[in-house]
């Protein structure tokens, strides 16, 4: 696989294995999450394909908008504050900077909010590796 200068993040998860670091930078957990088109190549030669259960530790308080798929949309939607210090999982990273997150640690897709920093707003960043073929 491509090695990355100053990519610390992606080279571990290169390794396959369960990791945690107390603070993550939005360039190491993008790389991490959408690698370069070679290396996603050199997977599917290898028929090693994977992909990271991602949870972090807010740093504050942060109110969540869950929708049960109905419209109208506002009429649907529960607020939920999350407390500084509870885990959450991280669903999406978008290319503008910006975490998703949801508060329910089993959900394989979607997240609740959006818009938070993951230089500023997380820590105690747990990687759980999940292997399928």
């Amino acid at each position: 696989m491509k090695k990355h200068k100053d990519h610390n993040l992606y080279e571990e998860s290169l390794l396959m294995k369960d990791f945690k670091r107390e603070k993550v930078s939005f360039e190491e957990l993008w790389y991490t999450l959408n690698p370069p088109v070679e290396d996603f190549i050199e997977r599917v030669k290898a028929k090693t394909f994977f992909k990271y259960f991602i949870t972090a530790t807010l740093n504050k308080d942060v109110v969540l908008h869950k929708w049960n798929q109905v419209h109208p949309v506002d009429e649907n939607t529960t607020i939920v504050e999350c407390k500084n210090g509870s885990k959450v999982k991280i669903n999406m990273i978008s290319r503008m900077g910006d975490i998703g997150i949801t508060d329910d640690l089993t959900k394989s897709n979607g997240y609740d909010t959006r818009g938070l920093d993951c230089d500023k707003d997380f820590k105690d960043w747990d990687f759980k590796l999940v292997k399928y073929e």
